[in-house]
This record gives structure tokens, C-alpha cells and sequence, in this order.
């Protein structure tokens, strides 16, 4: 199947201030908070992507449709508190009268919303409350642990990754000590900014738990400690009750890591582990019920010269990310030393494989008369159970260089070229 398609993107921020909203909600003859003038702030930016798409070769939608989506985003800040929506819209219409109707796209759980081709959902909400040592927040908010081998739920809307948590989270800042817990139902976005929409369907509604607690006891070193709970949904139209899942999960992960920052003056060191744990005979019945992940890395600076060693040892890890081919999203994912601008069936494999060891090396030069920053890599790993369509063991080496420039008026220019072996 072939596809044809053209973007186009328009971006724009509106400030509010708060005596304009306060004037206008008396325009309409509504009560107005008497503090909205003082402190209140409102801030809206918004988004507009159009796609024209054509699918050529049949399938389910015919010869082709086209689509327009847009995204708007509105946030309110005012004093400890700030307030945020997000919402998007997709008009989805056929390319010809013989193709499929624009809302047979649709699940039938979204059908009845989706009147003459187009659909608004209200996608994401929070509210936040953050002072000094508390920082309280209900609604969609983003959530990780380490460096991000025991949960990475960090939303990206211009990636089209947009995966929050839809409940819950706290946190609490004394001294060298700060404790933080975090529970919600993960809330993927239902309309893609990026990719067709051809099909929109209610997300899962899979329960994550974590709790993390850390102390600095002597000035940069830090230590943590964290846990994450999973419970994954298999019946989306009739959930299963909250509180009987929370104490049913279906995975759990067990970590902590060390951090020593501007050791003798030149030297970052951190060192993370976590153990994986799979209960659930429904969702793991054929995969090894225990995994881990180690990682480390030092990072020396030496005047114009920055220096980093990264290693890694992840054994069934990948098996906790069973929504990933659903719905284009990962609950765990830990350092992978690959090079993120070339991914490729290799590099791909051996990122998402569920035994591998490995390092990377890096130098890295800064120019500053040019605003530059010249680098040269090289990582080596033993990939031991890649995946289909190789499923043979072999090693990985990867040597490349690169040079990027970021001049003051915050543009960036980056160039890449090196290689790569793979020894099967």
C-alpha cells in the first residue's frame, strides 16, 4: 500500500492577562475572582496541522480519505497553582463516493461523538499545586523513575508522544530527604497529530503505580529508591474495578541508583539498578518470569574536553512494554547507548532486545570561538536473543563522529557520519 501525504503547521501563543479576564467575564455578566486581576495569568497557544493523505492499493478504507486535525492548548498560572486543558479535533472525509464512510474509522465505543467525519475530544487536564516542599498534581501529568528502565511515561506532543498518567501524584521536599508517589490509568492520546487517524479507538485504561524516596545526606551525592506497580486491562469495555486492581499486579519493578555529581571537581558518576518482576499468567505465560537492568556512566570534564563512559546489562526488561505495537508507546525505557538520528532494522533489534550487554564511549571537543561541539563515538555490544527476522546471536560495533552547532540565536545544526558492523 502506497500513501501519499502533505503537512502543514501553524503555531501561535496568546497571552491573557488577568484583568482582561476579568473584565471579560463581567462583559458576560459572570462573577469574576477578585484576585483574577492580581495574580491571575492565562496563556493559549494553539495548534494546527493539515495532512492530505491517499492510500493507493484498497484496504479497509478504500482508495484513500483525507484528514485536518488540530490541537489547542490552554494553561492558566496564578500564584502555586496552575491549570491546564488540552483538546483535538480530527474531520476525517473519503476521497471518493465509493470509499468507506468517514465513521465506520471509528470504534463503535467514539461512533456516536463522531457526527458528519469529525470528532473534538477533550484529551488531557491537570491541575497543579506546587510551593517550596509540596508539589501536588491531579489530572494528566507525566511520570519517571531513574533514568527511565522503571517507568518513562514523559509526554512529547510534537513526537506524537503523548502518554500521561490520569490520576494522582505527590510530593514532598524537606531538607536532604524528598519522598514521591504517583497512581493513575495510563491516558494515551486518542487523536494522532502525525500519523492517519484511520482508525480512533478509546485507549486502554492499564493502572500504574510508583513510589520514590531519595536523600542527599553529603553535598551532590544522592541516593533513590523506587518501586512501580503494573495491572494491564484486557476487557476495555467493562474495566475491572480500581481499587481490586491495585492490589492485583500484573508486573512489578524494584530499583534505586547512586549519583555523585562534580566529584573532585571534574567527574559526574551515576549507577542504576532494578529487578523486574512478571505475576500475571494472563499476560506473561510464555516469557521468563524475572528480568534486570544495570546501568552506568562517568562523565569527566577536562576544560574544552567532556569525556563519557555508558554501560549496560538488560536481561527480559522489554517484556513490561505490552502496549508498545498497540498503541506506539513504552512504559519502561532505559538507556539505550544507541545513536537516536539513525535508527535502523539493526539498531531497532537491538535496542528492543530482551538480552544484551554493552558500552559506549564518547569524546567530545568544544569550539567555542564557533559555537560548536565536535564528537567521536564508538559503542560495542553482544546482542545474545535478538529479535525476528535475525534471530541469531551477534555483535554490534558502531563507530561514527559528529559536529553540531548552536549559534546564540538558538537554532542547531548537527551532522552525523560513521559505521556500523553487525556480526551474526
Amino acid at each position: 500500500m502506497n500513501a501519499l501525504s502533505s503537512q502543514a503547521r501553524l503555531r501561535w501563543p496568546v497571552p491573557v492577562p488577568g484583568a482582561a479576564l476579568a473584565a471579560a467575564l463581567a462583559a458576560l455578566g459572570l462573577p469574576a475572582p477578585s484576585m483574577a486581576a492580581d495574580w491571575l495569568s492565562l496563556a493559549a497557544s494553539g495548534e494546527v496541522d493539515g495532512a492530505v493523505r491517499h492510500y493507493s492499493g484498497g484496504g479497509d478504507t478504500g482508495d484513500g480519505y483525507w484528514e485536518t486535525v488540530d490541537r489547542v492548548v490552554l494553561t492558566g498560572v496564578g500564584g502555586p497553582w496552575t491549570l491546564g486543558l488540552e483538546a483535538r479535533g480530527v474531520v476525517v472525509g473519503p476521497w471518493t463516493e465509493e470509499d468507506m464512510p468517514p465513521v465506520e474509522l471509528v470504534a463503535a465505543d467514539l461512533a456516536g461523538q463522531f457526527g458528519n467525519g469529525s470528532l473534538m475530544v477533550l484529551e488531557k487536564g491537570l491541575a497543579r499545586y506546587r510551593t517550596r516542599h509540596i508539589d501536588l498534581a491531579g489530572g494528566d501529568f507525566g511520570a519517571s523513575l531513574g533514568r527511565g528502565a522503571a517507568l518513562n511515561l514523559v509526554p512529547n506532543p510534537d513526537l506524537d508522544i503523548n502518554t500521561t498518567l490520569l490520576g494522582l501524584r505527590a510530593r514532598a521536599d524537606w531538607g536532604p530527604l524528598f519522598g514521591e508517589f504517583a497512581a493513575g490509568l495510563a491516558h494515551p492520546q486518542t487523536i494522532s497529530l502525525q500519523y492517519p487517524n484511520e482508525f480512533i479507538q478509546s485507549p486502554p485504561r492499564d493502572l500504574v503505580q510508583s513510589v520514590q524516596l531519595g536523600v542527599a545526606p553529603v553535598g551532590a551525592l544522592s541516593l533513590n529508591g523506587w518501586a512501580s506497580w503494573f495491572n494491564f486491562e484486557d476487557n476495555w469495555e467493562v474495566p475491572s474495578p480500581v481499587l481490586e486492581r491495585v492490589t492485583a499486579p500484573d508486573a512489578r519493578v524494584v530499583g534505586g541508583a547512586l549519583q555523585w555529581l562534580d566529584l573532585f571537581g571534574r567527574l559526574d558518576l551515576y549507577l542504576e539498578a532494578n529487578r523486574f518482576r512478571y505475576l500475571s499468567d494472563d499476560w506473561f505465560a510464555d516469557v521468563e518470569r524475572e528480568g534486570h537492568t544495570v546501568y552506568g556512566s562517568a562523565t569527566a570534564y577536562l576544560g574544552l574536553w567532556t569525556g563519557l563512559l555508558e554501560v549496560k546489562r538488560y536481561l527480559n526488561a522489554e517484556a513490561i512494554n505490552v502496549r508498545g505495537g498497540q498503541y506506539n508507546y513504552e512504559y519502561v525505557t532505559p538507556p539505550t547507548l544507541e545513536l537516536p538520528e539513525a535508527v535502523t532494522r539493526d539498531s531497532a533489534e537491538t535496542i528492543d532486545s530482551p538480552d544484551i550487554v554493552g558500552y559506549r564511549v564518547r569524546l567530545d571537543r568544544r569550539v567555542e570561538s564557533m559555537d560548536s561541539v565536535w564528537s567521536l563515538n564508538w559503542g560495542h555490544f553482544y546482542d545474545l536473543a535478538p529479535l525476528p527476522p535475525t534471530p541469531s546471536k551477534e555483535t554490534i560495533g558502531h563507530l561514527y563522529g559528529g559536529w553540531e552547532w548552536t549559534p546564540s540565536s538558538g537554532a542547531r545544526v548537527a551532522a552525523t557520519a560513521g559505521y556500523r558492523v553487525d556480526v551474526r
